[in-house]
């Protein structure tokens, strides 16, 4: 199975560069294989944005997956962050492996990113379609990211500004959240720009890195947010 797996990836980046190869033999065409565009998270939930790719090489859709979800006929089983390789297998056992995208492999509404403008334009739009997911996903929810924290109760601001000036030491981010029956929560954001695919961080400044990591932390903030349960009721009898 590995061989079979080391094949398929020097097919898929055999065709990146050639733009097709005939893979009939192996069970699947490239039409079939999602794009890897970039990742955002830590180890624990960690997010992977794969891009269905039209025929003509158009992106048709973007979609966030985590390990054990599927998109189309593969699911999504590991991720190995050195190399930026991420493991697809099909419900028939096939596995293969697809990296992280150079500007070669871009492809879509954006064009290649060789310019800071276009790579920031780049990153800002995979924080967009994010953001989207999260909001499609949980349309009823209502949230407020970043309120003064003059509205946090006292004992847990205190602990909540700590905790915050430590990790802008070690270039994290802590975003605080506000659900609207008062439950306070906060999401824990890194240097997301440097997961972006290398023809992307590559172009961008340092200004950029921090906009666009400023951005991730205010994104991924609201998608955490969005995804708590609201508090159930209580009925009095």
């Amino acid at each position: 199975m590995k061989s079979l797996a080391l094949s398929i990836v020097f097919l898929f980046a055999l065709a990146s560069v050639a733009g097709a190869v005939n893979t009939q033999h192996a069970g699947f065409h490239l039409s079939e294989v999602p794009r890897f565009d970039g990742y955002v998270g830590t180890a624990t939930d960690m997010l992977f944005v794969l891009a269905l790719i039209e025929p003509d090489g158009e992106t048709a859709n973007r979609l966030w997956r985590k390990i054990g979800q599927k998109i189309g006929r593969f699911q999504v089983t590991a991720f190995d962050a050195k190399k930026e390789e991420l493991t697809l297998k099909r419900s028939d056992g096939l596995e293969m492996v697809i990296r992280l995208v150079d500007s070669k492999v871009l492809a879509g509404s954006h064009p290649v990113p060789l310019s800071r403008e276009a790579a920031r334009a780049y990153a800002l739009d995979l924080i967009s379609s994010f953001l989207s997911a999260a909001r499609q996903e949980h349309p009823e929810r209502t949230v407020i990211v970043n309120p003064e924290l003059g509205q946090m109760p006292e004992e847990r601001r205190s602990r909540f500004v700590k905790s915050q000036e430590k990790l802008q030491k070690n270039g994290q981010f802590l975003t605080p959240f506000l659900l609207p029956d008062g439950r306070w929560g906060e999401a824990i954001s890194g240097d997301e720009a440097k997961k972006l695919p290398p023809s992307v961080r590559d172009n961008l400044s340092e200004e950029d890195r921090r906009e666009i990591n400023l951005a991730w932390a205010v994104a991924r903030a609201e998608a955490l947010a969005r995804g708590i349960p609201p508090r159930e009721k209580t009925v009095a009898k």
